[in-house]
């Protein structure tokens, strides 16, 4: 999951994760939105030939700017944490480019974040389940990861 871009590794802008096949071959990409990943989750799935296809956005944003705050607090801060992170539970909205949602993924209670559930909000190509899925995998990943 090696990130590409303008300080990637650092600050995740506009950082592309490339999703590829176990043959090799490129499926498409998941790329961080610049300075809105600071505040809130946002990204974009991008196709084979980085056009978008499908942007991801956290649906209560301001829960992980709480969460830091909470965090901060030394030594408290983290046993208050571990209870925040079972009560609050992360959810994102897959969408198309018009706009309408088509994917939904939100973590079920668990204090390590490992369960999570992906629900179709609406039919599409087949063609794009197995991108909206690696992609999830890979916000999932890179969520947990920032904390």
């Amino acid at each position: 999951m090696k990130a590409e871009g303008f300080l990637a590794g650092a600050l995740d802008w506009r950082a592309k994760r490339l999703i590829r096949r176990s043959d090799g071959t490129v499926l498409g990409a998941l790329q961080a939105q610049g300075m809105r990943t600071l505040w809130a989750a946002g990204y974009e799935l991008l196709g084979p030939d980085d056009s978008v296809r499908f942007t991801i956005r956290n649906d209560q944003p301001w829960m992980s700017v709480v969460e830091g705050a909470i965090d901060a607090v030394p030594l408290i801060g983290d046993f208050v944490a571990m209870g925040f992170d079972y009560f609050v539970n992360p959810t994102y909205t897959v969408s198309d480019p018009g706009g309408q949602p088509t994917y939904r993924v939100h973590k079920k209670r668990s204090f390590f974040s490992r369960r999570f559930v992906i629900e179709e909000l609406r039919p599409g190509p087949a063609e794009n389940d197995e991108l909206v899925l690696l992609g999830l995998i890979q916000l999932v990943l890179r969520e947990r990861e920032r904390g």
